[in-house]
């Protein structure tokens, strides 16, 4: 077995998906990996400083000034080398699962992008119950609007899941957004959930006129 072969032998038996058990030296190495993996997963999220991208633009200046220099580019070679191992090493052993990944974004415009990236996937039937539940959980309107758009775009099993959610809704961006996913998703069976939301007395008028032209015209 080449080194190649036992590469994708090792990736087999860390996802589970080899044949056959490992023999005692492959079994060795798969505990060695996901040992590392485990303690990659549990370091802890550095942020760069404010000065670090102007301290890779002066770098990369001061690089581009000698890089006539074929000595100064054989010098630096191997930790680019090591660099690329380490960014391979990384991507490979990322948090597969969306709520792992989900979990280590900090910020909200940030996991608004990761959502939005993931119109560019075809999810599977679990990521998308992922989402739902997400929905019900998260507190922050922008993200809870783009969570909607998301969710129709893959296909929404079950408009009338969705207008239940509507009748709880307190903030008028989300409860727009759900209008409107509604009204291009409609079926005979929400209108009795869009009632009982038009008879609240604490819509924004915008959000009135959006309901109850849906009722009128459907």
């Amino acid at each position: 077995m080449n080194a190649d072969e036992h590469l994708i032998n090792l990736m087999r038996h860390l996802d589970g998906e080899a044949a056959s058990s490992p023999e005692k030296d492959t079994l060795s190495e798969v505990n060695e990996l996901k040992n590392t993996v485990r303690a990659l997963e549990e370091l802890p999220l550095e942020e760069p400083d404010a000065s670090t991208d102007e301290n890779i633009m002066r770098f990369l200046d001061d690089k581009a000034q000698t890089a006539a220099k074929p000595s100064k580019l054989n010098q630096w070679l191997p930790y680019m080398l090591v660099a690329a191992s380490l960014a391979m090493l990384l991507y490979v052993f990322l948090p597969k699962k969306l709520a792992q990944r989900y979990d280590l974004i900090e910020t909200n415009p940030d996991r608004i992008s990761f959502i939005h990236e993931l119109n560019n996937q075809e999810l599977s039937s679990k990521e998308l119950l992922w989402l739902v539940s997400l929905l019900e959980i998260e507190e922050h309107p922008n993200i809870r609007v783009t969570l909607i758009d998301l969710i129709e775009n893959q296909g929404m099993d079950s408009p009338v899941e969705f207008a239940g959610y509507l009748v709880n809704e307190r903030t008028p961006a989300v409860q727009m957004a759900f209008l409107n996913t509604l009204d291009r998703q409609f079926t005979p069976e929400i209108r009795p959930q869009l009632i009982a939301f038009n008879e609240r007395a604490d819509l924004d008028p915008l959000v009135r006129d959006r309901i109850q032209g849906i009722l009128i015209n459907k």
